[in-house]
């Protein structure tokens, strides 16, 4: 059975239709998802350099924060309490841990270094690790250097990181540092200092 298609102007029209569906299909079914995949994908470039600049911006202010944790140095009074380093080292982990706590940051991980002679003082070393926000992580490294016992964040790395369930905007990095402090080397009973393992 032949099929007769229809001519002239009717003829036309409809096949002008039939072009415009094909146009649409073809629109919907490969256009409009690859336009969609590209907005996307452009989206989280602009997010990841605005990350990247702000973490740029973070970078730039340690030196001053060192500076400043360096001029404020205290007497004694306001140094890492303990006559051994593993006490003072308790102590300075449990600082941490108040002051991470009010800036809203849990920490990962905390891992006690070996101490080291200064002059008159030992140096308190303490790295930890952390996910939190960017917001938060700099608030903590601003109360290290405001706090009433000098303190010192060094080895600073920060890295973009995605974690699932949270609504802060993919805002949130992976944060881990180094916090340094001091005690009067002369409060040790034994005179030997003594090398504090992993704490966590």
């Amino acid at each position: 059975m032949a099929v007769t298609l229809p001519s002239g102007r009717w003829g036309q029209t409809l096949a002008l239709g039939l072009s415009l569906a094909a146009v649409a299909l073809i629109w919907v079914s490969i256009v409009a998802p690859l336009r969609d995949a590209f907005d996307d994908r452009a989206e989280r470039l602009r997010g990841e350099q605005a990350m990247i600049r702000r973490m740029e911006a973070l970078v730039q202010t340690f030196p001053a924060l060192r500076n400043q944790a360096t001029q404020t140095a205290a007497p004694s009074g306001t140094m890492l309490p303990g006559a051994s380093d593993a006490i003072a080292a308790a102590a300075l982990q449990q600082t941490l841990d108040g002051m991470a706590a009010s800036c809203g940051v849990r920490i990962a991980s905390e891992e006690i270094l070996p101490a080291q002679t200064a002059g008159p003082f030992r140096m308190i070393g303490v790295h930890v690790t952390m996910n939190a926000s960017y917001a938060s992580v700099v608030a903590l490294l601003r109360a290290l250097a405001q706090a009433e016992t000098p303190m010192i964040a060094g080895d600073i790395a920060l890295h973009a990181a995605v974690s699932a369930g949270h609504s802060d905007n993919g805002d949130r990095v992976d944060a881990s540092f180094t916090v340094t402090s001091l005690r009067l080397a002369e409060l040790a009973g034994s005179g030997k200092p003594d090398t504090p393992g992993d704490a966590r």
